[in-house]
């Protein structure tokens, strides 16, 4: 018979295997797998636009495989730092809060969301019980869109042209 630890294992490997499927048979790359005492396990991954995402399973004392935590973060180049510096304390409060409130609407927590600005992290969870592919894409892409829309705000309050996001490639009949 197994022990109990042992099972909580094998859980926590197949629920690896079915994320990493997840991500794959949607075309992002996946890393190697880490580990650390705070968490089972965490992958990073890669879209198709080299966007990263990170999804951990947490390590809870009581139930180890409550939930999945998806995050991604945003760090503000040398040259947006100095931007960022050279606007006044009311604009850059004001930069913030746009973000923030963007975030909070999105349903995503954040963190490192303040004067100074420098690295930003998005986050959301998803309880283990609830785990679908559609579910956990649905996830990934509320979190990576988070991402998205910090940068998006930063570029349009800097005056810059936004980034560029090339869509899907939808082939066309030519009749």
């Amino acid at each position: 018979m197994d022990s109990p630890e042992s099972g909580i294992n094998e859980l926590s490997s197949r629920l690896l295997q079915r994320v990493s499927e997840y991500l794959t048979t949607e075309g992002w790359q996946v890393g190697p797998v880490k580990t650390s005492p705070q968490i089972r396990w965490m992958i990073e991954a890669t879209d198709n636009q080299k966007r990263p995402i990170s999804v951990s399973q947490e390590f809870t004392p009581q139930k180890q495989t409550e939930r999945l935590l998806i995050f991604t973060t945003l760090k503000l180049s040398p040259h947006h730092k100095e931007k960022f510096s050279a606007l006044r304390p009311v604009d850059q409060r004001d930069l913030v809060y746009e973000i923030r409130q963007q975030t909070i609407m999105m349903g995503i927590d954040y963190a490192g969301l303040d004067v100074p600005l420098d690295r930003m992290l998005f986050e959301d969870f998803l309880y283990v019980d609830d785990l679908s592919k559609s579910n956990f894409l649905k996830t990934v892409r509320k979190v990576r869109n988070a991402m998205l829309l910090a940068t998006i705000t930063i570029a349009r309050r800097f005056n810059e042209p936004l980034p560029t996001e090339p869509g899907p490639e939808f082939p066309f009949n030519s009749k």
